[in-house]
């Protein structure tokens, strides 16, 4: 596989998205399917 460099930026922001993603599915583990969607949509319009 190529390997491809990556500004530092470039870096925070992949964790930072990979670390929303691992909140968002510990959320809808403790919520019900609705209101988990609905985080999930303020949080898309607050970006």
């Amino acid at each position: 596989m190529e390997k491809i460099k990556l500004t530092e930026k470039e870096v925070e922001y992949l964790n930072d998205f990979v670390k929303m993603g691992r909140l968002r599915i510990l959320n809808q583990s403790f919520q019900s399917q609705y209101s988990a969607r609905n985080k999930i949509k303020d949080e898309l319009i607050s970006y």
